[in-house]
């Protein structure tokens, strides 16, 4: 799709990690809409959770021996991290498809349980897919195959630790293969952000730490200045564009970029203070469990989309 003249240069530069979310326009589902909600799900949708952590995320370890050992953890620390940081980008992207879904659904009158639910977002969000792309996106950046490394999932300092003390106690193998309860674990949590996800609930990353001066209060200050330099985005957009027509379609990836931007230039302005923004972004989902904290997102939502709404009209 062609945007806007115009609409990258007042959006910002966006990373290469995020793209525009697919749910950001209507998703096209083939279900059929019975009130009991039966033949719901066709065959291309029926993705099992853990068949697809257990196909994408435990590919064994091999051949470390080709680095001395002090090298071997480091590149396997960095490596984790980076597929962890990655995965979890995508779990959030699957957790706002997933709402979409349950609401699309839901007004077409289908009645879905959990479990038809996660189903239906993986396909969706094509998770499987996205995974072995990110998966050999990371391992080419770091010069390795997956003959060398491919446990993707989780790393931390406690991880790497049983992974050098299995070695020095002789419990792992020339072949490179974790201790089980290590594996174990590492999938443990790739399932468990992904099942947050395909529920629809944002994820946190796993292992990450809130800094205490990440406070509620402080969260909902950074939020409402992401939604306000959305509106002077969406402004500079809306009368760049002034007189043209766009599809639904367009206008919903044009707002959707912008959005991202307007998240990325704030986080990077508070990166010092508030760590990297996946810190941020664990943060809101952790304060998200509370329905206080939950009550007082939807009134800035519920602003900020009518001063969207707004910033548009503005410019006809």
């Amino acid at each position: 799709m062609q945007l806007p003249q115009g609409v990258v240069e007042h959006m910002g530069k966006g990373s290469a990690d995020e793209e525009a979310s697919p749910h950001c326009s209507k998703i096209n589902m083939s279900v059929a809409t019975t009130p009991a909600g039966r033949g719901l799900l066709a065959p291309k949708w029926t993705v099992r959770l853990a068949a697809l952590v257990v196909a994408t995320g435990a590919v064994a370890l091999t051949t470390w021996s080709l680095w001395p050992d002090s090298q071997e953890d480091e590149l396997l620390a960095k490596v984790l991290k980076e597929l962890r940081r990655k995965l979890f980008y995508i779990a959030r992207d699957v957790a706002h498809i997933a709402k979409d879904v349950r609401s699309q659904l839901q007004a077409q009158g289908v009645r879905v349980d959990d479990e038809q639910l996660r189903r239906l977002a993986a396909a969706v969000g094509r998770i499987a897919e996205r995974f072995k792309a990110v998966q050999a996106e990371v391992l080419t950046s770091f010069g390795c195959s997956e003959e060398t490394i491919a446990c993707v999932t989780d790393e931390s300092a406690e991880e790497v630790k049983q992974h050098a003390d299995a070695r020095q106690m002789g419990g792992r193998s020339r072949t490179g293969a974790y201790p089980a309860p290590v594996n174990d674990l590492i999938q443990e949590d790739v399932r468990k952000m992904m099942k947050e996800a395909l529920g629809g609930v944002q994820p946190m990353l796993p292992g990450i730490e809130i800094p205490p001066e990440l406070s509620e209060d402080r969260v909902l200050e950074v939020y409402s200045e992401m939604q306000t330099l959305k509106i002077e985005k969406a402004k500079k957009l809306s009368i760049q564009t002034r007189g043209r027509q766009f599809s639904k379609e367009e206008l919903a990836s044009a707002i959707a970029l912008l959005s991202q931007a307007s998240e990325q230039e704030v986080l990077a302005k508070y990166r010092d203070s508030l760590g990297e923004p996946e810190v941020f972004l664990s943060a809101v989902a952790l304060y998200g469990q509370s329905k206080d904290f939950q009550l007082k997102l939807l009134k800035l939502d519920a602003t900020h989309r009518k001063q969207m709404v707004e910033a548009f009209k503005e410019a006809k």
